[in-house]
């Protein structure tokens, strides 16, 4: 199985086909050689739809980090029906193609074009008008972004 620690980087823009499969860029299929299991569900970026998407041991480690919140708590309740219920187990078939889920294509609006943006340990799925959306906004306000960003730790 792959190793969490699995690092996707990048923006590639990928087709759907007729069955809802897209081919997984050839760099990170290299990156998850070792094993092609995933999980995709759905989620939220400044109100904006879109799907995450984690190989397997990223999924399993964060279900076992939710497991140790209180359980009671109405977030952790919230949370785990919206993300964790709508997590579906997907494979790279021969081709290294993976399918979206129907129900997971009509909430993040995914048509025939998509945009792919590697986040570190998982990736993101987009609407291409929504990413334009996505993009436009941050690059408005980036440069104060990067000024909290390095005043936060010193990264930058």
């Amino acid at each position: 199985m792959a190793e969490a620690t699995s690092k996707f980087r990048g923006r590639f823009e990928v087709r759907l086909d007729e069955k809802g499969r897209f081919s997984l860029p050839s760099v990170w299929r290299e990156d998850v050689a070792s094993g092609n299991a995933f999980c995709v569900t759905n989620s939220f970026f400044h109100k904006k739809p879109c799907l995450d998407l984690m190989i397997q041991s990223s999924w399993t480690s964060l279900e076992s980090r939710l497991a140790q919140l209180p359980q009671l708590r109405p977030e952790v309740q919230v949370f785990n029906r919206f993300y964790l219920s709508a997590g579906h187990h997907l494979s790279l078939d021969s081709h290294g193609r993976l399918m979206v889920p129907p129900s997971l294509r009509r909430f993040g609006r995914l048509e025939e074009d998509l945009i792919l943006i590697g986040m570190g340990d998982k990736i993101e799925i987009w609407h291409p008008p929504l990413w334009e959306e996505i993009t436009l906004n941050i690059s408005e306000d980036f440069e104060s972004i990067l000024e909290k960003v390095s005043g936060a730790g010193g990264v930058l």
